[in-house]
């Protein structure tokens, strides 16, 4: 070894540039816009244009109003933009009356509910009762079973209103990072993951979509309790079994585990669909394709050191979905759960949502969540490496019952290119726009224009790499209004401290949009324009029987 060798670095951890895609610079002024406002101020300017063509002077006042009323009802802010706050309004009176704010599965209903609907005209009560029983909660409306049966890898099938339906399927993760690890090995495993999300973009490839899901839940210590009923000698010293008995009770009460699960979604595509006729007739031949997909989805999830576990059955994911939903039943207590009977009762509130069933030992609890996005207009702008989230995952001291979620989706290399090209544009024609004006860079341009031009770089042709879209949310849960208050102050606390400057609650929202938490791979607007019209147009039906 040289003398060189001693005074050579160590390995830093690769870093990537997060943040900057917030928008694109507006026809209607400098500055970055969302592509709602963007849209509603080009729909302001043409009437405005009209309303000056035939009225003149009177037409361009009217286009000024126009203009400045849409610019402030699109204006954003940590609750939203007021038109935000409006729908969001209009949607919880709209709720409130038609009684869609209650959920109870239909399977729960009884006889005298449909019969009182069913002899005749039924009154605002009636009609309020008979739409709170329902299929399928908010959030997962037109969701059933492909495939349940036991020890076989579970698939659903999504088909909600206003999108295009797909197949989605659940593993265990282990994680990539164990314990102590140098930085070439957590490198290694961050390109890997890199060559993961490559692999689910566009082209080729029938999975479109990855949803990595972390769950920090509070420790059960029912299998400890099980090993030791059948291990310990009953005859041990006393002080013994108090100590363990002490320790057990202490991990069930201060402690959170950590669970890592990832979801794969297939769209049903035309290409998934003639793949599928290739196996066999309709569904029969999806399931076949299935297999063979998610052999491949493991190998790869294998290959990017995620260490996953087989596809999950059914009943696990039902245990899975029935824990997040109340977080008192074990996750992984699969024997007793039902596939086709797994909701629970709950209702919505403003701020949050609250489902109340019994737990294990058949005690009435009730337990509240709340979720909120993480607006991509509040990540800093900045370069970070693969332990960036680590303040919200593994260093809040606080005990907080959580999941957090991340959707990753492909973008086509030539669609990911023409954005960083317009963000690189807009960051240069900002900076010469501040010049001009004779005010100081704050260094916010100077980091926008780095971040656009190394996507740029990334995206160079011939590199084999593709365009990324991404969203995030979180859920925080806890038994109490005054705990799940503290609970959303600590995880905005630990949110800042991951260079996110705040989080958008979901206010009037929670029972659908802890969904996004879920492992469905729901909550992420498919890209290009189309996926976005058919948000606008696919309407707000809660389940599958429609309400009255």
């Amino acid at each position: 070894m040289s003398a060189a060798d001693w005074t050579r670095p160590a390995a830093e951890l690769d870093r990537r540039w997060l943040g900057g895609e917030a928008g694109h610079r507006s026809l209607l002024g400098s500055g970055r816009v969302n592509r709602e406002r963007r849209m509603v101020l080009y729909g302001a300017g043409g009437i405005g244009l009209v309303l000056t063509m035939y009225l003149g002077a009177t037409g361009l006042v009217l286009t000024v109003v126009l203009l400045v009323v849409a610019a402030a009802a699109t204006a954003r802010s940590r609750t939203g933009s007021r038109l935000d706050r409006v729908r969001s309004w209009r949607r919880w009176r709209q709720q409130c009356s038609s009684g869609t704010d209650v959920f109870i599965p239909v399977i729960r209903r009884p006889a005298g509910v449909l019969e009182a609907v069913s002899a005749g005209k039924p009154d605002a009560e009636q009609r309020r009762t008979f739409n709170a029983y329902r299929d399928n909660p908010d959030g997962a409306e037109g969701m059933t079973w492909l495939h349940a049966r036991p020890g076989a890898p579970g698939i659903v099938w999504h088909y909600p209103t206003g999108e295009d339906a797909w197949l989605s399927v659940v593993f265990e993760l282990d994680g990539a990072v164990a314990g102590l690890q140098s930085n070439d090995t957590l490198n290694a495993r961050t390109r890997a993951f890199g060559r993961l999300q490559a692999q689910f973009g566009p082209g080729t490839a029938l999975a479109r979509r990855l949803q990595i899901i972390t769950r920090l839940h509070p420790v059960d210590t029912a299998v400890y309790e099980a090993w030791a009923a059948n291990e310990i000698d009953p005859d041990a010293p006393r002080e013994l079994l108090e100590s363990y008995a002490e320790v057990l009770s202490r991990l069930g009460t201060g402690g959170l585990r950590q669970r890592h699960y990832a979801v794969v979604r297939w769209p049903l595509t035309p290409d998934f669909l003639a793949a599928g006729r290739s196996y066999g007739p309709n569904q029969q031949g999806w399931l076949w394709l299935m297999r063979e997909q998610i052999d491949l989805v493991w190998r790869q999830l294998a290959d990017a050191g995620l260490g996953p576990s087989s596809a999950l059955s059914a009943a696990r994911v039902a245990a899975v979905l029935r824990h997040l939903q109340h977080p008192s039943w074990p996750v992984d207590q699969a024997g007793d759960v039902n596939p086709f009977d797994m909701w629970m009762p709950s209702r919505m509130q403003r701020t949050y949502v609250a489902v109340t069933d019994n737990d294990p030992e058949g005690r009435e609890r009730t337990w509240l969540h709340r979720t909120a996005v993480v607006p991509i207009d509040s990540i800093d702008t900045a370069s970070r490496d693969a332990l960036w989230m680590l303040p919200m995952l593994v260093r809040m001291q606080e005990h907080v019952v959580r999941t957090i979620s991340v959707q990753l989706e492909g973008v086509p290399q030539e669609v990911a290119r023409k954005r960083a090209s317009e963000d690189l544009s807009s960051d240069l024609a900002d900076d010469i726009s501040r010049q001009q004006a004779g005010k100081l860079d704050d260094g916010r341009l100077g980091v926008a224009a780095e971040a656009s031009n190394a996507r740029l770089r990334d995206l160079e042709p011939g590199r084999g790499t593709e365009g990324l879209g991404w969203a995030m949310h979180i859920t925080v849960s806890a038994e109490s209004v005054d705990a799940l208050r503290a609970s959303c102050a600590h995880m905005e606390s630990a949110a800042r401290r991951s260079g996110i400057d705040s989080l958008q609650w979901l206010d009037t929202q929670h029972a659908a949009a802890q969904a996004c938490t879920w492992p469905l791979a729901r909550g992420m607007r498919p890209n290009g324009a189309g996926g976005f019209l058919r948000g606008l147009l696919g309407g707000d039906n809660k389940g599958q029987e429609q309400p009255l």
